[in-house]
């Protein structure tokens, strides 16, 4: 028994054009800024059970997270019901929200079916801690995102973090990029000091 990697997919514009990425995100109108989560969101939660346990890494939006996993709980290393953003703030009911540095949480082994990440390993620091966190706490699933170059995490951070199951940057014409002008069909602004980072999705089992 051991994690196995089972989808990596990098986002490409094509992918907003069939489900699960026009129907999700015909349901959820998000702000104007969320150019990767169009793309994010619905390969997250899509692969997700909803009867099954989740623990989310990296505080996602609770307008979003619990409207797609109600029974979910998040870590993140900062009380986020009082950061000064509104889509934060006043939103976390206690018993939903774990505030814990994401490199040791002190969660038992195996305690969660489901550990997923959207867009927060790029912004952690040691990364591959807190991969190996999410790794010990999932007993079954773990879907992860992540923005890679520009802002993101740079290219050979990213090879090194997953380094052992070789798995490289991607770039192609397909791409979804933030000046792309499929965006604007989703309320989306193109922003151009974004336009280096490509976005992946991962996704591993345990078997």
């Amino acid at each position: 028994m051991g994690w196995e990697l089972t989808e990596v997919r990098w986002a490409a514009t094509r992918d907003l054009k069939i489900d699960p990425w026009v129907t999700w995100n015909k349901t959820f109108k998000l702000p104007r800024w969320f150019w990767q989560r169009i793309w994010e969101y619905p390969f997250v939660f899509s692969k997700v059970n909803v009867n099954e346990s989740v623990l989310d890494i990296g505080g996602t939006y609770p307008f979003i997270l619990f409207a797609n996993l109600p029974n979910a709980r998040s870590v993140d290393s900062r009380d986020l019901n009082s950061v000064g953003h509104y889509l934060h703030d006043n939103l976390w009911p206690a018993e939903k929200l774990i505030i814990s540095d994401a490199r040791k949480i002190l969660i038992p082994d195996k305690s969660y079916d489901n550990v997923i990440s959207i867009s927060a390993l790029e912004e952690m620091p040691e990364p591959e801690k807190v991969l190996n966190e999410m790794m010990r706490i999932a007993s079954k699933k773990i879907i992860l995102t992540c923005d890679v170059g520009g802002y993101g995490m740079q290219e050979q951070d990213f090879i090194n973090l997953f380094a052992n199951w070789h798995i490289k940057p991607f770039r192609s014409r397909k791409s979804l990029i933030s000046v792309n002008p499929i965006l604007l069909k989703f309320g989306q602004r193109p922003i151009w000091k974004n336009r280096a980072i490509r976005v992946v999705g991962i996704v591993f089992d345990y078997r």
